[in-house]
């Protein structure tokens, strides 16, 4: 239970801290990362996974935000991740946070209805990206 209030605590964290800035202030950021990083690395993978979606949902409305060390434990969780759910998830997020362009991002809020339409769109559009880099 106290694991789902850290989820609740986040998701009002951010949606709280709406503002046409595309970086989160500093204080807010900090407070929602420790917030994730706790939830991360929990036990509970429905906590885990709506975690994961959240840094992305955050991402597309502060798109400038640095999110190194979220990226860095998203990476983590891509190897060490509880369920295989998690870890396609985290990699897809991981890529999405990492290879985040003005593109993508438009492409990734343009199509995206719920969670698991998120993670299709963001596997779409890495794997345009890779078709056309090969080509």
């Amino acid at each position: 239970m106290k694991k789902l209030m850290y989820v609740v605590l986040v998701a009002a964290l951010v949606a709280g801290c709406s503002s046409t800035s595309s970086v989160m202030k500093k204080e807010h950021f900090e407070k929602a990362e420790l917030g994730y990083m706790t939830i991360l690395r929990s036990d509970n993978n429905g906590a885990v996974e709506s975690a994961i979606f959240t840094i992305v949902e955050n991402q597309l409305h502060y798109p400038k935000q640095n999110t190194a060390v979220l990226q860095r434990e998203l990476a983590r969780l891509t190897v060490e991740g509880a369920t295989p759910a998690i870890r396609t998830k985290a990699e897809l997020a991981h890529q999405f946070l990492k290879q985040n362009d003005a593109e993508m991002v438009s492409q990734v809020v343009a199509d995206y209805i719920d969670p698991e339409k998120l993670f299709g769109v963001i596997s779409k559009t890495l794997n345009n990206e890779a078709l056309l880099a090969n080509e």
